[in-house]
């Protein structure tokens, strides 16, 4: 994202591109983890309650 902003948007835009790619990194980067995360937690919480069963 930060390339597109970079190579795209800067240049078209200058400073104000600057402005625009920052907010967009952040917010495509956090729809990407919670994604990745909201398909990962069964895995993640399936294995929590054998773990602390071996406590």
């Amino acid at each position: 994202m930060k390339a597109f902003g970079a190579s795209l948007l800067i240049p078209a835009f200058g400073y104000t591109g600057t402005c625009i790619t920052e907010p967009l990194t952040w917010t495509s980067m956090t729809l990407f983890l919670v994604t990745a995360y909201a398909l990962q937690r069964k895995k993640i919480f399936s294995c929590a309650p054998q773990a602390l069963h071996s406590l």
